[in-house]
């Protein structure tokens, strides 16, 4: 039996969000046409598309500012459970920049900053909202870091009006999308928080 084509009973309450795919290593060649002209091709090792599913998951890398706030997501790889999983609703954009030349690029940081990773529109089940915001991060050597996907690891101080990292890891349900890694002293980062969003298990 298969679902192919079916629509009833699927249904939406947030929009989704837009999200970098990570689709492994990006391979640039030159291919010949058949008019005997060069062309580029982009060839990506997990290539992702509408429907798919994909897991948010952590890596120093993705700070606010490198991702430009965006989440990153990858397919489901089951090395992760439970895991926070959405499901990409869109075709995937172009990126706003391939490789210059032809070879393989399998470093994540590269492919980061010089943008060579496609955004799509992916929509993750009790999403029920998302803000930017500071978090504190106490002081420690080696420094705490804010991961991406743990619930336990965010608070709220009503009095002060400020989010922290919770050393003790009493937190409670809010998620970030970016990572934080603090200093010796007490520290300042920015996150995209996440409200509501329900993990599944994965086998």
């Amino acid at each position: 039996m298969t679902l192919t084509g079916s629509v009833a009973g699927s249904m939406s309450t947030i929009p989704g969000i837009t999200c970098l795919l990570y689709e492994g290593d990006i391979t640039r060649s030159t291919a010949e046409t058949r008019t005997g002209l060069d062309t580029i091709s982009i060839t990506r090792e997990s290539s992702l598309g509408p429907g798919d599913k994909v897991e948010l998951f952590d890596d120093p890398l993705f700070d606010y500012h490198a991702l430009g706030g965006l989440p990153i997501v990858r397919k489901v790889s089951g090395q992760i459970s439970p895991a926070y999983v959405g499901e990409i609703i869109s075709q995937p954009d172009r990126p706003m920049a391939i490789p210059q030349n032809n070879g393989i690029i399998s470093n994540l940081g590269t492919m980061i900053s010089y943008n060579y990773l496609r955004c799509a529109t992916v929509e993750f089940p009790n999403l029920s909202k998302m803000a930017p915001a500071e978090v504190v991060i106490p002081g420690e050597e080696p420094p705490y870091e804010l991961e991406i996907g743990n619930p336990l690891q965010l608070g709220y101080v009503a009095a002060e009006e400020f989010f922290y990292l919770d050393p003790d890891e009493e937190g409670q349900g809010i998620v970030s999308f970016h990572h934080i890694t603090g200093q010796a002293e007490d520290s300042i980062g920015i996150a995209l928080l996440a409200f509501g969003l329900t993990p599944i298990k994965v086998i």
